[in-house]
């Protein structure tokens, strides 16, 4: 799986024309968004590498699809559980990949998804708080105008995280 991913990933980088054809079934983003909940932490990772590339072609019913059933509603939940976190941080990296490769998709969505990743700056979980500082980062760049209104925010909670390191064990 994790191979035939990678293949698909260079594949679509390689020849987007090709691989954006709209007769390709079955849909390549539909398919590859049960793979978001696998249990092997690099499935997960090349699904989010092979989603992210597919998204500036595919149609716009399939990318809001994937935004409102996958993205915002696995934001939006409350990750208490370990399997919770695990989905939000995968969630949150595909959020940072899809921004890099096609902001304008999710610039419209930047009301409904930034608040969420703000949110999960302040969970007890360096990887979370780690991905979700990378993906604010992406917006930042990628999605500047969009981004305005969450910049304070955005500084504060950078501000207060930089001061913390996990590494530093010494008082």
């Amino acid at each position: 799986l994790t191979e035939t991913l990678s293949i698909l990933s260079t594949l679509t980088a390689r020849f987007p024309a090709q691989m954006s054809l709209p007769e390709l079934q079955p849909p390549p983003v539909p398919t590859l968004t049960p793979l978001l909940s696998h249990p092997r932490a690099i499935v997960r990772k090349r699904a989010i590498t092979a989603l992210a590339q597919f998204t500036p072609f595919t149609e716009q019913a399939l990318f809001n699809d994937l935004l409102s059933n996958s993205i915002i509603s696995a934001l939006r939940t409350d990750a208490s559980s370990a399997a919770a976190l695990e989905q939000q941080r995968t969630i949150i990296q595909l959020v940072a990949s899809i921004a890099r490769l096609a902001p304008t998709r999710l610039a419209p969505a930047v009301d409904s998804i930034v608040p969420s990743i703000l949110k999960a700056c302040t969970k007890e979980d360096d990887e979370l708080r780690e991905h979700a500082l990378a993906a604010l980062e992406v917006f930042v760049l990628r999605c500047p105008t969009e981004i305005t209104p969450f910049l304070g925010q955005i500084v504060q909670t950078g501000t207060k995280l930089i001061k913390y390191d996990p590494n530093y064990n010494d008082e």
